[in-house]
């Protein structure tokens, strides 16, 4: 999904017609010209065809998941990686694994993975 910012505040001041009236269009102007009845006739055959729209609202479910899955695998990345770091830290205080286990609710196996990297 890309999302553009308009400024359409400005459109009295844009010389092409068809960029002017759909920014006026924007600010709720009524502005008429080819290209807006164009685009007005589109947007009233998609609000009446049950198929595209029910074909947009998968899509937006489907980006809604991949979004959702990409944010909880970036949390576990980020949680993995912190774990990683205290870990680090307290093995290079001289903490002992079973005290690091318990702070860090990891595995002795899954500590003694981080710590190998050291050595």
């Amino acid at each position: 999904t890309t999302k553009i910012l308009v400024n359409s505040s400005a459109a009295h001041k844009v010389e092409e017609e068809n960029l002017r009236g759909f920014l006026e269009y924007m600010n709720g102007r009524e502005t008429e010209n080819d290209f807006l009845k164009s685009l007005k006739e589109q947007i009233e055959t998609f609000k009446h065809n049950n198929r595209m729209r029910e074909e947009y609202m998968y899509r937006m479910t489907v980006e809604d998941e991949i979004r959702h899955d990409a944010l909880q695998q970036g949390m576990q990345q980020g949680e993995k990686k912190r774990n990683t770091d205290i870990v680090l830290r307290m093995f290079s205080k001289g903490f002992d694994m079973e005290t690091i286990s318990e702070c860090t609710e990891l595995t002795l196996e899954e500590i003694k993975k981080i710590t190998d990297r050291l050595q």
